[in-house]
């Protein structure tokens, strides 16, 4: 029976990019929710 494999860590470069761009698209959610939020953006 093999062993089950696991997938080696990931660079600290990859971690870090990965949280920059949730970060990114949750600032830019964050922003249309305000925006709506406001009236400022009409949804209909």
């Amino acid at each position: 029976m093999d062993k089950p494999q696991y997938d080696a860590p990931e660079p600290d470069e990859e971690k870090r990019s990965r949280a920059v761009t949730y970060l990114a698209l949750g600032a830019l959610v964050a922003l249309i929710l305000i925006l709506i939020a406001t009236g400022t953006v009409r949804i209909f």
